[in-house]
């Protein structure tokens, strides 16, 4: 009998199959989704005007931006990324060592785009955000598209989830199925994100040369 030489094919299989996803967790996000409507980002009449030093900037952008982190450990911004994108004219210099509001706006926008826009891109994204427009206009903007994106997300993933929820409520879905059909939603979003970045990043070539 002649022998079988096609290759038997076999799935690869990660250490963390077995890890199980309990209903808590489908909880734990659902209500954090709903608590991104309450975000500590201040509008631009309630921006300190005063002019602050950098220890106060650095403590009002963690308080403002926390919504951002995803563990309490991560650091928003550092002193060492506020005179990074000062040098590389992201943000203009201090004056007398303090910070406007106008500095204020840039930082926030810069720390929201800085995980998915590189330091080269986000320059040139500011500098002619800015042609024929004021900092406060821009920040203006940011907040209200920020807004708008985190509403259209927000819905997208309530609705994917409220059929996974409903199920392990009947006790229709094993708790090793609702891993995986966690992993197909965070699959889609990382997709859509990476597709639209790279439409961005084309954008911004356009408009850099």
């Amino acid at each position: 009998m002649p022998k079988n030489d096609t290759p038997v094919i076999q799935n690869i299989q990660s250490p963390r199959k077995n890890i199980l996803v309990s209903d808590e967790r489908v909880s734990d996000i659902e209500n954090w989704l709903r608590e991104l409507d309450h975000t500590a980002l201040l509008d631009w009449e309630k921006l300190p005007d005063i002019g602050l030093y950098m220890d106060q900037v650095l403590t009002l952008m963690d308080r403002q931006l926390n919504f951002y982190k995803r563990s309490e450990d991560d650091k928003i911004l550092t002193k060492a990324m506020i005179n990074n994108y000062t040098k590389d004219g992201v943000l203009p210099r201090p004056i007398d060592k303090k910070y406007t509001p106008d500095h204020l706006a840039l930082i926030s926008l810069v720390c929201a785009l800085k995980p998915v826009v590189s330091i080269s891109d986000l320059g040139t994204l500011t500098d002619a955000a800015l042609q024929g427009s004021t900092e406060q206009e821009l920040y203006e903007l940011y907040l209200q598209i920020q807004e708008e994106a985190f509403k259209d997300a927000r819905l997208q993933v309530l609705n994917e989830l409220e059929p996974l929820k409903r199920s392990s409520q009947e006790g229709s879905v094993p708790a090793k199925d609702r891993r995986r059909m966690m992993a197909d939603i965070a699959l889609r979003l990382s997709l859509e994100a990476r597709v639209r970045v790279m439409m961005a990043q084309k954008i911004m070539d356009a408009i850099g040369k």
